[in-house]
């Protein structure tokens, strides 16, 4: 017999049409409910690229910090992945914290929106609250200790103004660390060109509103190692602008903490019996 599913019916903001609005697509979407019923029967989650993944006596005294890509679509964020991924997380360390990379979508919206900055701010945030109410009924299965995060929590972090400039310096005097920047904004906007029409992308606007994400971005991963988190869990890793922030700036200051750790998925089987 299958398992009992759950039934969730999301709107996803797609592509921009001419006028700049974003077109919703409505879909529903049918997961397991239980991350016990996943038995690495359905998809199997492990750690990758880890110095130490095969030390899970480090990992359970340790505490972790997993952002979450919401409004993407992203599949590794949702349903029998994410399902995955929580048993994974639940198993294997002390505490976890899920950061909700919402607020900071406000870059990425900008590329192709004219709306302003508090209106694509606003919007960004609905994206955070959907993705929260629409797995509730995952993570609220984690039995260690964790906690919810929203971005805009490290933008008033009394550090983050001091991160921030201390980034921005380092990518206007460092040729080496705007290139890691101008690499990891390139792979972007290759991904992204393919997704709307020609006539509509502009690549100075688009390479713009990269970097502004990623200055946000590295200044706040800073934070994260001030506030003691051992390691950072996201599926495929650092981009190369985070990596090199690691290197120049987190290294030196926290040595033993924030290690990043990538996830490898294996799809199994479509359906579980019980």
């Amino acid at each position: 017999m299958k398992i009992a599913n759950y039934q969730i019916e999301k709107t996803y903001d797609i592509f921009p049409t001419s006028q700049g609005e974003l077109w919703p697509l409505r879909r529903i979407d049918t997961y397991p409910i239980s991350i016990n019923d996943i038995q690495d029967k359905v998809v199997k989650v492990s750690f990758y690229r880890c110095p130490i993944a095969n030390r899970r006596d480090v990992f359970k005294q340790s505490k972790c910090i997993m952002p979450i890509s919401v409004g993407q679509n992203l599949k590794v964020h949702e349903g029998e992945k994410f399902l995955a991924t929580m048993k994974l997380i639940n198993n294997s360390f002390k505490s976890c914290a899920l950061l909700i990379d919402d607020s900071i979508q406000r870059h990425t919206m900008k590329i192709q929106s004219d709306l302003p900055a508090k209106a694509l701010h606003a919007k960004a945030v609905m994206t955070g609250d959907d993705w929260l109410n629409d797995n509730k009924y995952i993570y609220e299965q984690l039995t260690i200790p964790y906690t919810i995060i929203r971005w805009d929590d490290w933008l008033t972090h009394p550090n983050f103004e001091g991160y921030y400039e201390l980034v921005c310096n380092l990518y206007e005097r460092d040729n080496q660390y705007q290139e890691a920047f101008h690499n990891t904004i390139e792979g972007f906007i290759a991904r992204y060109k393919n997704k709307v029409e020609a006539t509509l992308f502009n690549y100075n606007r688009a390479y713009k509103c990269c970097v502004k994400y990623l200055k946000e971005e590295c200044a706040v991963m800073c934070l994260w190692a001030d506030e003691g988190y051992n390691f950072e869990v996201y599926p495929s890793g650092r981009n190369e602008a985070m990596k090199a922030t690691y290197e120049r700036i987190v290294l030196s200051r926290h040595p033993n903490l924030l290690v990043s750790v990538s996830l490898h998925f294996k799809n199994l089987k479509k359906s579980i019996l019980i």
